[in-house]
């Protein structure tokens, strides 16, 4: 079984047009753990299936050539001409012949020791072990090793990674920092110098006389060991994540950080190293080499993915915003981006210069919040442990709750007109009034086992939980009523509508179902962009469909004018999980967990989107400021002169105030209401909704008096 992990993230640094393409995966059985690349052949360590050989002669289409179970976690591997040196875990040092790619033979090894890494020079190979810091062994026989002596500061040693040079051991000590031992007696070791670090040392590599070190809170460590008694840092660099190894080739470092991906950092100056790219992978980043432009980097769920990195060049990426948390979700408003974060709640982006985003204001503070919704002055958004929330951004400076709802283990929501359609995974579906945000009211509820995600469309509600679509009717909010269920093939992630086709993104593809007919839904059909995919986030703007994939970091774009036959368009390649998008003006905002918030350009990508055009023929009505007290600006826009009638109601449906009877000419007006009746009494606050009409044709919208 592969095991979950739980990834803790500080900050990412992403360069602005650093991106690199994946070209090719192999997906291992168990974690895998290390990888070493010779020639045209890679090597990989596996928790299952030991010691993997891969033809990687074309990278696009690794071959396993094969694979040897190993007694233990085969941890990490140092190959020297036809041998095969393993650190096994818990069996210790074990042996192999690969000389033949296809058919591993184990000659011998065992001790007991639970090793973790493995340097072999000359007859001798250097183990790091947990307990023992260093375990020396003659492998001049490598049936028959033998141990020739350790070296151990203390009981609570660790020793995860080790590099020699020149009579010296450098090892990696996960309790302690950087151990420096003369090794030049390997019947008698003797430390020369232990550098504390300031967190757990994980990796340690050396090249002449400089040694790069990663431990679990600064990144990476430079120092100076010409003086083996006086080790001197030199450089360090902060990583997003805990950086579990380094490989140095040349002027450039690159560091798996866990689940900050590989980071390749430019060392050609030891005191000011900088980063110029990352590729990130979609859980635990633990190995990563590269070879001819080509990085081979381990991912410990999902394998190894081949990386293309010849090229970092990424012209549509115009402008990027650096988040300090993991951005979840966005929104663009009025030039506004809306951006839910894991714990630093709702932040707010003013880009009317795409290439620029400015920071305007935090709602929140250190609140988790995801799927935010703007309509009007008002933001929707979810809080995990907070429920529903509806705030007030009429100033996006200066943001303020004005109504909230409790739900339990929250989901996602929908929003349609009065009523806010609310998930909970230990409630269901529950359907809120949400005419006066102050007083939010429970309408009715239906009980849904594990919901997740909602749509609305008309008197139609669709609720998903794992794989499952519930098609509920809600045309009595008091009393919903199921309606159908529709079971897809795998669990979705997302659901969008165009009309009464979805389209639904499961961990594999896209699957397109007609509900025109909610109580028997028809299967139309499925979109296969990889043999794996996790198809994460959709966005649908005027007729095209962006989907995002985690796992080949890409997103692709679809012409849906013809819904039952979607048409692929472009697929944008780039190195970053994408886990929420918004289209707008040509642009494509995405927000980036740790990598950011970043803006591409597609005019360039999908210049069809940019040629779109709609004739404006209608009425447009807006208000400012919304929630307002005591008086708000109410604007409309008129495609051609003619008489026009403003009135205000109230949410009985009850005229309190005629404010235009007059006529105008073409183009845009504006008239004040101060809150006040026909008969200049001051109205209660609550909900009200402004009317227009011209030349028969009527536009509404809700107004919000706060006192």
């Amino acid at each position: 079984m592969k095991q979950t992990v739980t990834l803790l993230i500080v900050l990412c640094i992403l360069p602005l047009f650093a991106t690199y393409h994946k070209i090719s995966e192999y997906d291992t059985q168990g974690n895998a753990n290390s990888i070493q690349v010779i020639g045209n052949l890679a090597y990989i360590t596996d928790s299952v299936q030991g010691i993997m050989v891969l033809d990687i002669s074309n990278p696009e289409e690794p071959q396993l050539l094969s694979s040897y179970p190993t007694p233990g976690e085969a941890k990490s591997l140092s190959i020297i001409g036809n041998r095969a040196y393993l650190a096994d875990g818990s069996n210790g040092l074990r042996i192999y012949d690969i000389s033949d790619p296809t058919h591993t033979v184990y000659l011998g090894g065992d001790f007991y020791l639970d090793a973790m890494d493995v340097a072999v020079v000359d007859s001798l190979a250097f183990v790091t072990c947990d307990g023992v810091n260093l375990q020396i062994v003659n492998i001049s026989n490598p049936e028959a090793p033998q141990e020739l002596g350790y070296f151990q500061c203390s009981e609570s040693d660790y020793g995860l990674s080790i590099d020699v040079s020149d009579n010296i051991a450098y090892i990696a000590d996960y309790n302690y920092g950087l151990h420096i031992v003369n090794i030049s007696d390997p019947n008698n070791p003797q430390l020369l110098h232990s550098y504390e670090t300031p967190y757990p040392a994980y990796c340690v590599q050396v090249v002449g006389n400089i040694a790069y070190l990663t431990d679990r809170g600064s990144g990476l460590m430079i120092l100076d060991v010409s003086n083996p008694l006086n080790p001197v840092l030199i450089g360090s660099m902060e990583t997003p994540d805990e950086a579990l190894h380094v490989t140095v080739s040349g002027n450039y470092a690159y560091l798996a950080c866990e689940g900050a991906g590989m980071q390749i950092v430019d060392i050609s100056n030891h005191q000011e190293p900088q980063l110029i790219g990352t590729y990130v992978t979609n859980y635990m980043t633990v190995d990563g080499i590269v070879n001819n432009n080509t990085a081979y980097v381990l991912d410990s769920y999902h394998g190894l993915q081949i990386v293309n990195i010849e090229s970092a060049n990424n012209s549509e990426l115009i402008g990027s915003y650096q988040i300090s948390d993991y951005a979840n979700d966005i929104t663009v408003s009025n030039q506004i981006a809306y951006v839910t974060t894991d714990e630093s709640g709702l932040q707010m982006l003013d880009v009317s210069d795409p290439q620029n985003p400015q920071f305007l204001s935090n709602f929140g503070g250190f609140s988790d919040f995801n799927q935010p919704q703007v309509e009007d002055t008002l933001a929707y958004v979810m809080q995990y442990y907070g429920g529903f929330k509806i705030v007030n951004v009429s100033n996006p400076q200066n943001p303020q709750l004005i109504g909230s709802y409790p739900v339990s283990w929250p989901g996602e929501f929908a929003i349609q007109g009065n009523k806010a359609y609310l998930t909970s995974h230990n409630d269901g579906l529950q359907i809120v009034d949400i005419s006066n945000p102050q007083d939010l009211q429970l309408l009715g509820s239906y009980p849904v086992n594990q919901a997740s995600l909602v749509r609305v469309a008309g008197n139609t509600a669709y609720v998903v939980y794992y794989n499952h679509v519930l098609t509920i009717d809600v045309s009595n909010p008091q009393n919903p009523q199921l309606i159908n269920t529709y079971d897809a093939p795998d669990f979705m992630f997302d659901m969008t509508f165009i009309g009464s086709i979805a389209y639904c993104a499961t961990g594999s593809s896209i699957v397109i179902v007609d509900f025109s007919n909610p109580q028997n839904p028809s299967f139309i059909g499925t979109i296969q962009l990889h043999p794996t995919n996790i198809l994460y986030d959709m966005h649908v703007s005027d007729n095209y469909l962006f989907v995002s994939d985690r796992v080949w970091d890409e997103i692709t774009v679809f012409d849906i004018s013809d819904a039952v036959n979607p048409t692929l368009v472009y697929t944008y390649h780039w190195n970053l999980l994408t886990f929420g998008m918004f289209f707008e003006n040509g642009n494509l905002y995405t927000a980036n967990g740790y990598n950011n918030v970043n803006v591409i350009d597609f005019h360039t990508i999908v210049p069809t989107i940019d040629s779109v055009s709609i004739q404006d023929n209608e009425l447009h009505l807006t208000n400012y400021p919304n929630p307002f007290n005591p008086s708000t600006s109410i604007s409309f826009d008129l495609p051609e002169a003619g008489l026009v009638n403003l009135d205000i109601y109230n949410i009985r449906g009850q005229k309190v105030k005629n404010l235009v009877s007059e006529n105008y000419t073409r183009g845009y007006h504006a008239v004040t209401w101060n809150g006040t009746d026909d008969n200049r009494h001051a109205v209660a606050s609550g909900v009200y909704f402004a009317r227009i009409n011209r030349g028969g044709k009527n536009v509404s919208r809700k107004l919000v008096l706060l006192k």
